[in-house]
């Protein structure tokens, strides 16, 4: 297990392979990683980002499916 950082939210959205606008998207609308808010500046500890990015596998598409995520439809065994 590697040491922990905190990271600025480029360097965070990098270090998972995301962009820094999706970051600031997900802080707005929920379900991104944990987030400390320094005055004004926004960081984030790798190990939050571990753990968030092991909370996103799966074994399936039926089981990404039923997370969707808030706001997306939930698409179980029919049309939404």
């Amino acid at each position: 297990m590697r040491e922990s950082e905190i990271l600025g939210t480029a360097a965070a959205a990098q270090y998972v392979g995301l962009a820094a606008t999706t970051f600031c998207k997900l802080r707005l609308g929920g379900g991104g990683p944990k987030y400390m808010k320094l005055g004004k500046t926004v960081r984030y500890d790798t190990a939050d980002l571990d753990k968030w990015l092991e909370s996103k596998k799966v074994s399936s598409t039926s089981e990404y499916a039923c997370y969707a995520g808030p706001g997306r439809p939930r698409r179980l065994g029919g049309a939404v």
